[in-house]
């Protein structure tokens, strides 16, 4: 099976395969107290398709853990989702740094620049300034499926580290 799948607990071999990547390789950083699955959507257009998406264990802890997912090579998207899971036991997870890597160029995004500026509140999803948490609830249909889309100033800056050479020494 050639299904590249992030987790978080990387062992040896699984760090090794995400600094070879030639695919976009996403981290999440933070706090998740609850099991759960969590899934990325990835696109070039404003379309987010189940072929086009990443899924993910996410064992619950209240410590800081990062979950990882490894994109196929060479995709470059322009638009991501990411889905909070569907374990509605969940109510509020923490994000400290999200970081995007390409090749060996590098995007880190903290949590206070995290909503707003390069996320959005996705329906089932609302940014709690106070306590700088993402407080996750059912949407206004009932359902439980929190998630955030990216914005187009994610976009610009995904764009430059997909284009940036790294000078040779």
């Amino acid at each position: 099976c050639n299904d590249k799948k992030g987790r978080n607990n990387l062992d040896e071999t699984e760090e090794s395969e995400k600094n070879q990547s030639k695919g976009l390789v996403i981290t999440l950083e933070g706090v998740f107290p609850t099991n759960d699955t969590y899934q990325l959507f990835y696109s070039n257009d404003d379309k987010f398709l189940e072929e086009k998406s990443i899924k993910t264990e996410v064992f619950g802890q209240s410590v800081i853990q990062k979950v990882v997912f490894l994109l196929p090579d060479n995709i470059k998207p322009q638009n991501l989702r990411l889905d909070y899971g569907v374990n509605a036991d969940q109510k509020s997870i923490s994000i400290k740094t999200v970081e995007f890597l390409y090749n060996e160029n590098k995007l880190v995004v903290n949590n206070k620049d995290f909503y707003g500026k390069f996320f959005v509140n996705g329906q089932g999803s609302a940014y709690n300034l106070s306590n700088l948490s993402i407080e996750l609830n059912v949407n206004s249909d009932g359902v439980y499926d929190p998630f955030a889309i990216s914005t187009p100033e994610l976009k610009k800056s995904l764009n430059k580290i997909y284009n940036e050479v790294k000078e040779k020494k």
